[in-house]
């Protein structure tokens, strides 16, 4: 009888000690790295920066490969030294105490050297395409890293002017190592000027449908949930605009990519007004949807 009411002490003082707690998972080392460089975030500043490169050209030269290599290189730095700069903010929140850094799972030391070879040999990359492509990956970080995130702690809504920013500034970084680093002819500003703002303006459906998503978010404590949809239509609808003048601009001179762009265009529109307003119980579809535009842009 002593020993069962030991075990069942025992037990109980395990359930009390875990209660209230999320586990800790031990992840594989490329698991571990690729949440640390927010690698879909990464890659995909990476591929709009190739795509600046593009169009500065006739054609896709293979540069554009290097330069978006190291954007890659470059914002999985800067990922890593915001999830530095967070980990202790980010334990309160529902959406990020289970990443890495709150867990504990890595030690600072090894963040810290992680964040400054992957922010270094970025820079260096896009110093060996040119200067000036250097000096916009710096802004970028320093942006990110030095406004962005201590903004966003105290401001959220304020902090998405600098995101966004942060949003455009690598397609003019592959523009420029286009221009400057291969002495080459440049196709008009316009095209470029477009596609940034394409890139800018999403940035802020894209942070009010995480923060529609969880509700507890800075962003979108104490707004009703009728606001917060009537903003990501009304942001939604400026990108839409904004994908409509760059085809009109010309920066898409393939059919073939055009028509699927102008499909954009129009659909996408449509199909957020759906999810938002249709007078319905929320589906696992609708929830699926949300989390698609959380992670997939």
């Amino acid at each position: 009888m002593n020993g069962l009411i030991r075990t069942m002490s025992g037990n109980l003082n395990i359930s009390i000690q875990t209660a209230g707690r999320r586990p800790m998972i031990r992840q594989g080392i490329f698991p571990l790295l690729f949440e640390l460089t927010k690698i879909r975030l990464s890659l995909y500043m990476g591929v709009s920066g190739a795509a600046g490169f593009v169009l500065a050209q006739t054609g896709p030269p293979a540069g554009a490969v290097a330069a978006g290599f190291w954007i890659v290189l470059l914002a999985a730095g800067s990922a890593v030294v915001n999830n530095i700069q967070d980990r202790f903010y980010d334990k309160g929140f529902e959406r990020t105490r289970g990443r890495a850094m709150p867990c504990a799972m890595l030690s600072l030391p090894k963040a810290l050297t992680l964040a400054v070879f992957f922010s270094l040999t970025g820079l260096a990359g896009l110093c060996h395409l040119s200067y000036m492509a250097g000096g916009l990956g710096a802004a970028a970080l320093m942006l990110y890293n030095g406004i962005y995130t201590p903004l966003k702690k105290k401001y959220p809504m304020l902090a998405l002017v600098p995101g966004a920013v942060c949003g455009m500034l690598p397609p003019a970084i592959g523009w420029t190592a286009a221009v400057l680093g291969c002495d080459a002819g440049a196709a008009p500003m316009i095209h470029l000027w477009t596609f940034m703002a394409c890139l800018g303006v999403w940035q802020w459906p894209h942070a009010l449908l995480i923060a529609a998503a969880y509700p507890g978010s800075p962003l979108g404590k104490g707004m009703p949930i009728r606001e917060m949809n009537c903003l990501i239509m009304i942001w939604t609808l400026l990108f839409s605009q904004t994908v409509l003048l760059f085809i009109i601009q010309q920066g898409i001179s393939h059919a073939s990519l055009a028509i699927p762009v102008f499909l954009t265009f129009i659909l996408l529109p449509v199909f957020m007004a759906g999810v938002l307003f249709m007078p319905r119980k929320r589906s696992q579809s609708e929830t699926d949807f949300r989390n698609a535009c959380i992670t997939g842009f």
